[in-house]
């Protein structure tokens, strides 16, 4: 009997699922499924490879039932009533009972649950193995999943959503650690908590590690944390991190001499690229970080750009030719009473031009200032990227259920396919796939169509000869990983 499969070039990613152990780490630390009927391992990985073939939602494992059920692939796909039962075996209902409005908190996470924490941990150390790094750096973000399911709760923007707690290893191209958390609560909500497990489970090898986060992370006991070397194993942990533009960081920012402040050099694939931004040092420490008896040390680096108010930007920002009749500094304080978009500008007076502050903290002694700020702009293109992938090119922005634990743990196995479609592109997948994402990857290799012949007991797959050498390509990269991995192929 020969039949034709659409997702031939899916056939490495089964395979590499299976290499990273991670049918083993499943069945170890998930206990969802029961004694009959499919294994954790075998839902979960129908729902990761269904994502990368470009389903999101749980029906959409009809289809993959009749695609990727037979021959080589072989997956033992559930049906959509069965993965959403089995979903639906993640949620802690006692503690989804304090959940509401108008309070940050997050719903202990039943046994289940939690096993996606050590299996997320499980790939890192599996990615460390293939390519050991000694330093590495993590990013950590929030990002919001916006919704109409009744069970949401309203963020900060006014929108119903729920939101999500990432930390990102650049080094590794994967989300090491995630947290799915209700929409109202606060993004930097209990983030040294969720930085300090993710040191604990770092791969033994790694020697040093350094901190990237937004103004979310502008967090006393975290910035103290770090700079005093409260971690035993790590020590002094370098950071960078966005942090509140407060009066007195203003004030600071407008003693700053004139030839003091530099250009902001951007990095593009020419080199270093001036942008219209500037940078100075500042002499300040907030409050908070002075009542500190111990020695450390922070620097703050306020980012300056010039606004021309009766230009485009006056425009933009929705203000009246009339508003702009008083002097600067006043017009500025006006402003800032009526327009919400004009505050998170920080607009600032200075030499009777107006400009756009935004500021850094940092425990970097030794690394000039332009360099660490091109150090820490390095992590918003990228979060916004994983970001984007997770929810609009897998199924991380699909809301599956009304039960709290059902999405977080959907949620969890996006972030797997997620992880495994990265190390693919890293350790398998041909070069020019290599900086591809989720879709274009689908295009170019997942969605390989090939012949499925069974004859003697034997299934032989065959593909175009345009295609022929890319498989071989890759199953040559697969047999390294396997020796890498000390795994034995059957």
């Amino acid at each position: 009997m020969n039949k034709i499969n659409n997702f031939t070039g899916l056939q490495p990613a089964v395979e590499f699922f299976d290499a990273l152990g991670l049918p083993e780490v499943i069945r170890i630390n998930i206990n969802a499924s029961g004694a009959k009927g499919y294994k954790d391992d075998q839902i979960i990985k129908s729902l990761v490879i269904m994502q990368l073939a470009g389903g999101e939602a749980l029906d959409h494992l009809n289809h993959c039932r009749n695609m990727l059920g037979a021959g080589p692939l072989g997956l033992e796909v559930p049906s959509p009533s069965t993965a959403r039962a089995y979903l639906n075996k993640f949620d802690n209902n006692e503690a989804n009972k304090q959940r509401g409005q108008g309070r940050s908190f997050i719903p202990n996470e039943n046994d289940n649950l939690a096993g996606f924490a050590k299996i997320h941990f499980h790939l890192w150390e599996q990615a460390y193995k293939l390519n050991p790094h000694t330093i590495i750096t993590l990013d950590q973000d929030a990002t919001f999943i916006n919704t109409s399911n009744s069970d949401a709760l309203f963020n900060y923007l006014g929108k119903k959503a729920y939101e999500t707690f990432n930390t990102y290893c650049p080094e590794y191209d994967i989300i090491v650690g995630t947290q799915f958390r209700d929409g109202n609560v606060t993004p930097g909500y209990q983030q040294l908590e969720e930085f300090k497990r993710i040191l604990d489970n770092t791969p033994a090898g790694v020697q040093k590690v350094q901190l990237r986060s937004d103004s979310a992370g502008y967090q006393i006991n975290l910035l103290r944390y770090c700079a005093s070397g409260a971690n035993e194993r790590f020590g002094v942990i370098n950071f960078a991190i966005a942090c509140l533009v407060t009066k007195e960081l203003r004030d600071a920012a407008k003693l700053v001499p004139e030839n003091a402040w530099q250009p902001i050099y951007k990095e593009t694939k020419k080199g270093l690229k001036a942008t219209n931004q500037e940078w100075a040092e500042v002499a300040y420490t907030s409050s908070e970080l002075s009542k500190s008896g111990k020695n450390e040390e922070f620097r703050f680096f306020v980012m300056r750009e010039e606004v021309i108010l009766k230009d485009k930007e006056r425009v933009k920002l929705h203000i009246e030719e009339t508003q702009l009749e008083l002097p600067l500094q006043e017009t500025i304080e006006n402003l800032e009473k009526e327009n919400e978009n004009v505050k998170k500008l920080h607009l600032t007076e200075m030499n009777g031009k107006a400009y756009k502050i935004f500021a850094i903290v940092s425990n970097v002694l030794d690394q000039e200032g332009g360099e660490l700020i091109r150090w820490h702009r390095g992590r918003c293109g990228k979060s916004e990227e994983v970001h984007h992938i997770l929810k609009e090119e897998l199924a991380g922005g699909h809301i599956v259920s009304h039960q709290f634990g059902a999405n977080a743990a959907y949620w969890n196995i996006a972030v797997l396919a997620l992880s495994l479609h990265n190390l693919m592109k890293t350790h398998v997948l041909p070069e020019e796939c290599q900086s591809a994402r989720p879709k274009t990857v689908r295009f170019m290799f997942y969605s390989i169509a090939g012949l499925l012949v069974s004859h003697a007991r034997k299934i032989t797959l065959k593909v175009s000869g345009q295609f022929l050498y890319m498989m071989r390509r890759v199953q040559d990269r697969l047999r390294e990983v396997l020796k890498k991995l000390c795994v034995q192929r059957v």
